[in-house]
């Protein structure tokens, strides 16, 4: 029972970190977009 409440904590954690990257990585790309646009 604890190896499984371990993975899914680990599930839980790598969800939120990838959904952190995937959010600062569109917040970059929608940035660059629009330093395109002013050029």
């Amino acid at each position: 029972m604890r190896d499984n409440s371990n993975t899914f904590i680990y599930v839980i954690a790598g969800i939120i970190i990838l959904h952190f990257v995937v959010g600062f990585v569109w917040l970059i790309f929608k940035l660059s977009k629009k330093k395109d646009k002013d050029k």
